[in-house]
């Protein structure tokens, strides 16, 4: 079973905010993400890639602006794009947690020149994220692109989740890897819903749209998908966006994962 209670001890976690040429890093570590060069064009699902347009079925176009975009991506409060490339420090936007592991900015973006960076220590139980916090609300339509660096050899770990608050506790869709592979999933009451998905590449960036009306959830790795139908979301006080680790749990959950382009609604 996968336990995922308490691991959101945001207020436990030490943030330290550091720049260092390209980077700037948010941890409660000393240890540095690894800033290798790459490169590789992303593979794109109905039509979406490393520019940010739209792959989803709703027709709304999605084009994630250069960097911090509270000012020009829509309503904030009901839109969130970021292609990371604001410069040295993680827009105002986010909430950073780093329990285990760090976030920072790194020159590896699939659109020139940033990326965010996710690195996780090889431990059991960090949660190394980027949060942002949205009112409730059944709709979510998400898009952006991920370059999987490392994977842990053993353990699971989440890569993408959005959360929904609520007075019984949190609620979960999310996409993770565990031993037996990629799977995108459902959480509620300490119980899992999973369904497999092919597994994305590693070392190369790929497209990536979730699609959520509160009935059910698809979401589309590289072209591959996998739905959630009947769910079982409840109401709840906010939903949460969480692009990087928010879990992990295992002896060897080191792992490196970039995300660039996010394009995310919540609502109509």
């Amino acid at each position: 079973m996968h336990l995922r209670f308490g691991f959101l001890a945001t207020a436990f976690a030490l943030l330290v905010f550091s720049v260092n040429g390209c980077e700037t890093t948010t941890s409660n570590t000393d240890a540095d993400a690894s800033n290798g060069s790459s490169s590789g064009d992303p593979a794109k699902d109905g039509g979406g890639g490393a520019d940010g347009s739209s792959g989803g079925t709703d027709g709304e176009s999605s084009d994630a602006p250069a960097g911090d975009s509270s000012t020009s991506c829509g309503d904030p409060t009901k839109k969130i794009c970021d292609a990371f490339d604001q410069g040295t420090t993680i827009a105002a936007q986010w909430t950073p947690v780093a329990n285990g592991g760090t976030v920072s900015i790194v020159a590896e973006g699939t659109s020139a020149p940033n990326a965010l960076a996710i690195t996780i220590d090889a431990n059991s139980g960090g949660a190394v994220y980027l949060e942002k916090e949205f009112a409730y609300t059944t709709k979510v339509h998400c898009e952006l692109d991920m370059k999987i660096v490392t994977m842990p050899s053993q353990g699971d770990l989440d890569i993408f989740s959005i959360t929904t608050k609520t007075a019984q506790g949190d609620y979960y869709v999310y996409f993770a890897h565990n031993a037996a592979g990629y799977h995108f999933s459902e959480y509620s009451d300490n119980v899992d819903n999973k369904q497999t998905i092919t597994a994305p590449p590693t070392g190369t960036w790929f497209h990536v749209v979730l699609d959520n009306d509160g009935t059910s959830a698809t979401f589309t790795a590289n072209g591959a998908s996998a739905t959630q139908t009947g769910l079982a979301m409840p109401a709840g006080t906010s939903r949460n966006l969480q692009i990087g680790a928010p879990f992990s749990q295992g002896t060897d959950t080191n792992s490196r994962v970039l995300y660039d382009n996010v394009v995310c609604t919540f609502g109509n």
